[in-house]
């Protein structure tokens, strides 16, 4: 096999997957009986070579008794940058009984095939149009087509071989290398100058939009973001809680679906540590104008049932004119947002975002009660409960107005609803609140007979 030391790295000149020691390898000049060691030595590993499908024959041709050429037939021989198989022949020629040249005809591959796979395997840095130069360029590759139209790989010293002396060839892979170089250098001149053009045109387009008075910008945008708080009073979070009720109850599938991927995240938050305030059952935006006052609240895209169209969309939903009128004087900001551009600053337009997440608190009383034969109810201990709002729930809910006469005791759990919101002050920075509802509901976990009369 004929190596070739290109890149420091050996490359084959005939498509062998045989891996040879470096005493093993054939050079140009090498002694024919060396050349036949070295191909029998590659016939015997492909046969011993188990799940190998490649077919190697070796031939050799004699003038007057002496070897003038060994020819290596492969059949099935794997090209793995064309990921296919393909058919060889390899004819290595002698003069004196040394090696002269390697010359490997490929029946089954398209010449744009022979020269894909070595330009794969071979380096480029002498390269000059079908012929690759070995780095001192003694010797040179040449890939051309036969006269029967045959791709051909033929191996040889340049000198006697091409016609120029080799100082020739140097200077003009010197020369294409120097101009590869300045077209290079071009090209990423020309992709910078591209770059910054884009970056001149984004900067004129920003600076267009900070200047006109309707254009919103993202809290991220703003040049005092860090001096920026908002101001969430607790009424304010009331007037929010309710209107995401009202939400919930407007959109229930929308909501369970919410609620279910909030519960999923939640609970790997808690498994990796997190803080749950850093998930939301919602998201929210806050809309303040540049004189620092709130215009609108709304609930990032989320899908609800779109009557009109019979299907479920993403929309952004606004929290109406009723609770916006509600909230104007109970969220206030410190600062008005402000982008600086070229030592001005310009009071804009901003979007802050904010999280919000249903929450709840919860106690439990044990109380003990009595029904006679006449669905009448009567309380002992009420451990602090209101009887005549306790009686009443006791004959209405599904658990007890409808249980036989007998004493009982039962566990209530009085639920109270709360709110949280979690918004980021000075850029980065997040500020949690929460907020119990003034209203709550009770609920039986447990009803149990102790005597009866």
């Amino acid at each position: 096999m004929v190596k070739l030391r290109f890149r420091t790295l050996i490359i084959t000149v005939f498509f062998s997957i045989t891996v040879l020691s470096a005493q093993e390898r054939i050079n140009l000049g090498d002694n024919v009986d060396y050349v036949e060691y070295i191909l029998q030595l590659q016939i015997n590993r492909q046969y011993n070579t188990r799940g190998n499908t490649t077919q190697m024959y070796m031939d050799k041709e004699y003038n007057n008794g002496v070897i003038e050429a060994i020819v290596i037939q492969r059949y099935n021989e794997l090209y793995t940058p064309l990921l296919k198989r393909a058919n060889s022949i390899e004819r290595h020629t002698f003069r004196n009984g040394k090696l002269y040249k390697t010359e490997t005809i490929f029946p089954s591959l398209s010449l744009a095939e022979v020269k894909k796979y070595y330009n794969w395997h071979l380096s480029k840095s002498n390269k000059l149009n079908d012929y690759y130069f070995t780095p001192d360029y003694k010797e040179v590759i040449h890939i051309f087509l036969s006269e029967k139209s045959i791709p051909v790989c033929r191996h040889i010293e340049t000198i006697g071989y091409l016609t120029h002396p080799i100082s020739y060839y140097q200077e003009k892979i010197s020369s294409k290398k120097a101009y590869e170089e300045e077209e290079k250098r071009k090209l990423k001149e020309y992709e910078r100058n591209q770059k910054d053009e884009k970056k001149k045109q984004e900067e004129l387009a920003f600076e267009r939009k900070v200047k006109t008075p309707s254009e919103i910008f993202p809290a991220s945008k703003l040049s005092n973001k860090k001096s920026i708080d908002i101001d969430f009073s607790e009424e304010a979070i009331k007037v929010l809680h309710h209107f995401m009720v009202g939400i919930a109850k407007r959109h229930p599938k929308a909501y369970e679906r919410d609620l279910k991927s909030y519960n999923e995240n939640l609970k790997l938050a808690r498994a990796r540590g997190h803080k749950p305030e850093d998930y939301s059952l919602h998201d929210l935006n806050i809309y303040i104008t540049k004189l620092g006052s709130l215009t609108d609240i709304t609930i990032d895209d989320t899908y609800i049932y779109d009557p009109k169209l019979d299907k479920s969309v993403m929309n952004e939903i606004p929290i109406g004119r009723l609770y916006l009128d509600s909230l104007k004087n109970l969220v206030k900001i410190t600062n008005k947002p402000i982008i600086s551009l070229k030592g001005i600053d310009y009071a804009v337009n901003a979007k802050f975002n904010f999280y919000y997440t249903p929450l709840q608190d919860e106690k439990e009383y044990s109380i003990l009660f009595s029904k006679n034969k006449n669905g009448k109810i009567f309380l002992y201990d009420v451990d602090g409960l209101d009887r005549t709002r306790l009686r009443s729930f006791l004959n209405t809910d599904n658990k007890t107005k409808d249980l036989e006469k007998g004493k009982y005791s039962a566990k209530i759990q009085r639920i109270y609803p709360k709110a949280r919101i979690t918004h980021f002050q000075n850029y980065g920075e997040k500020k949690s609140v929460s907020v119990k509802m003034n209203s709550y509901r009770d609920e039986i976990k447990r009803v149990k007979k102790i005597e009866t009369f």
